[in-house]
């Protein structure tokens, strides 16, 4: 994202983890070591409270930042709220599933 204010990274459990996001460039890398189960992470939330527009955030993987699918589009959400960017490291697969149960899968990049 061109013009990007601040350029965070969000890293749960893995040293590695963090190692990457500071790799990407990330000024300051949020790190803590709960489940992604719970939506009570404390460094998310002081993550999510320093978000300005423009600010973008890298995490190594979208299941670092949540492994529950609706708390992950409440994140991501509310980043876009904030006026902030997200991107993720990891080449990741996007699974689709429709009504008349075909699914397909595509990857996007970072």
């Amino acid at each position: 994202m061109l013009g990007a204010r601040m350029i965070y990274g969000y890293a749960r459990v893995s040293a590695d983890a963090q190692d990457l996001t500071k790799a990407a460039g990330c000024e300051k890398v949020f790190r803590e070591k709960i489940t992604g189960t719970t939506a009570d992470r404390p460094q998310l939330q002081k993550l999510m409270k320093a978000l300005a527009p423009g600010d973008v955030v890298i995490t190594p993987a979208v299941d670092r930042l949540s492994r529950d699918a609706s708390d992950l589009l409440v994140i991501a959400r509310d980043m876009h709220r904030a006026g902030a960017g997200l991107r993720s490291i990891v080449l990741e697969p996007i699974v689709q599933y429709y009504p008349n149960g075909c699914s397909g899968a595509s990857y996007r990049s970072p």
